[in-house]
């Protein structure tokens, strides 16, 4: 849904205009969006109608389901036999009812929460104080990581207990060893950069004495190397020069994982990177609403960058030096609500998502500043062909028409 044109979605017409009549009653007038997002309604009689946009899931022509995305026009539509009237629909998924949406405790030494939308702090608590959880948030879902045989419950307030009977850790054990899941890009360093080690369970010690850093001279002494808070994450802290080579070395058994596991041995090269290996960029944004605020996000690899408001301007210029030389993708949503964050529709509540638009921007170059001008209108480089891309969870917007 996030990168397709929106193809099978359903649109609706209604006679009769209470909000509730999308889910309680099929509609009278129904067609589809082909490939392009466009939809036509033929042999409609003249009258006044509510327009309803919705990706069925269940195919029941009702809006009954949280997980479904809807689009609705802002007021009622009149059609005649004079009238062919273009409509623009803004699709979107409401956020639902914080939620949890499924518990699985099934892996020894791992309990999976997933909840219905992240972006949320989760406090829990267990009834056994001697017990060492290791928390890990990732997307919408929380993980609990624990190294015990012996029964215990898992306390969310405004949820349900989760109780959890570990199972024999013996086939486990046997099963899986510590390994990395990724490792930073050394290749291309920046001199604030950490490398950054993520292994797939979590570590309860490291011996720095099986560690060793290197440069172009000879062993470094003074780095330092930490866990974060879910204890899966290696963290190596220096203070780095720019246009050096380093070498990260990590014996075997020099990291043990909460159940006993230990590590291969490891071997990273790093290369910082000179002021002239980096680039800059310089992006300017045209077609804004001087009256709208705005807020723009730069992205490298989905990763964010860098994040900007603006307001009370038709143009604005960002400008960033010191990247890693590498395509920067940027979001721009018109924050109507100026929380800093694309928010999506609420049928219930009249409200249409806030427009968003990603644009596919340029590679910058080494020791070289890349000037690239970014149009709201069109949603696309100045000078490109490209159109926009949605975002992920929000359809394009829907060009139709409606024929009598």
């Amino acid at each position: 849904l996030s990168d397709k044109a929106p193809e099978e979605i359903f649109v609706f017409l209604y006679d009769e205009v209470s909000d509730s009549i999308v889910s309680k009653k099929k509609p009278l007038y129904s067609t589809r969006t082909d490939k392009e997002g466009k939809f036509t309604f033929e042999n409609i009689r003249s009258d006044t109608f509510k327009i309803f946009a919705l990706k069925d899931l269940n195919i029941n022509y009702l809006y009954d389901l949280p997980s479904e995305f809807i689009a609705f026009g802002d007021s009622l539509i009149y059609l005649n036999a004079d009238s062919t009237p273009n409509f623009n629909l803004r699709m979107s998924k409401p956020i639902p009812t914080f939620g949890i949406s499924t518990v699985n405790t099934k892996t020894y030494g791992k309990v999976n929460v997933a909840f219905n939308q992240g972006g949320k702090k989760i406090d829990y608590t267990t009834d056994k104080d001697s017990l060492v959880i290791y928390p890990e948030i990732i997307n919408d879902s929380l993980n609990l990581y624990y190294a015990s045989t012996d029964s215990f419950t898992v306390f969310m307030p405004g949820f349900d207990t989760v109780k959890v009977k570990p199972r024999v850790p013996r086939d486990f054990l046997k099963k899986n060893k510590l390994k990395t899941v990724s490792i930073t890009n050394t290749n291309q360093m920046l001199v604030g950069d950490t490398i950054k080690l993520v292994f797939n369970y979590p570590l309860m010690d490291f011996d720095t004495s099986r560690m060793k850093l290197s440069d172009d001279i000879g062993v470094i002494s003074n780095y330092e190397v930490a866990l974060d808070e879910s204890h899966k994450k290696l963290l190596i802290f220096y203070n780095w020069t720019e246009g050096i080579s380093y070498e990260l070395s990590i014996d075997s058994a020099a990291l043990k994982s909460i159940y006993g596991h230990n590590n291969d041995s490891i071997g990273i090269k790093a290369k910082i990177l000179t002021i002239e290996q980096q680039g800059s960029l310089v992006a300017n944004f045209i077609d804004l609403d001087s009256t709208a605020h705005y807020f723009i996000s730069m992205l490298r690899n989905n990763m964010l960058v860098a994040t900007q408001a603006v307001s009370g301007t038709s143009k604005f210029s960002l400008k960033k030096s010191g990247l890693v030389p590498d395509r920067y993708d940027f979001t721009i949503v018109k924050d109507d609500n100026k929380n800093g964050r694309w928010d999506p529709g609420d049928y219930w509540s009249h409200e249409q998502p806030e427009y968003i638009k990603t644009i596919k921007g340029d590679r910058t170059r080494e020791n070289w500043e890349t000037i690239v001008t970014m149009s709201w209108k069109t949603g696309a480089l100045i000078g490109s062909v490209e159109p926009n891309v949605p975002a992920a969870g929000l359809q394009p917007n829907i060009n139709n028409k409606g024929k009598n």
